[in-house]
């Protein structure tokens, strides 16, 4: 079955899913899959967003031939927890200090 776009060339729309499918062994279909179930994981877990970008690169072979060389690239990145905060106090010289420098030190008490 073909479908034709605004400009009247006709195209495959299995096309796609067939090229990924005839990677070897599929393991490009296999990596998309991880990919995502990793960022599905990792949004349902952290309800934050996560990016899967697949990109196809396409570009002329040496031979007369006509072949195509094409490369592809998954790049995931899941949702991430959100760094957790805290409190520190500035000290006069620049620094950070989880003591409060402007309360006086209790003896006995540890410094942190």
């Amino acid at each position: 079955m073909t479908v034709t776009d605004d400009t009247g060339t006709e195209i495959d729309p299995d096309a796609f899913v067939q090229w990924v499918h005839d990677h070897p062994n599929n393991i490009l279909g296999l990596e998309l899959s991880e990919a995502l179930a990793e960022c599905v994981e990792a949004t349902q877990l952290l309800g934050r967003k996560s990016r899967l970008t697949f990109q196809v690169g396409i570009e002329l072979g040496e031979s007369f031939f006509g072949e195509l060389l094409i490369t592809s690239e998954i790049t995931s990145k899941p949702a991430k927890p959100r760094p957790e905060a805290r409190p520190f106090f500035p000290t006069p010289n620049g620094g950070l200090s989880r003591r409060d420098p402007s309360q006086p030190q209790i003896p006995g008490m540890d410094n942190e």
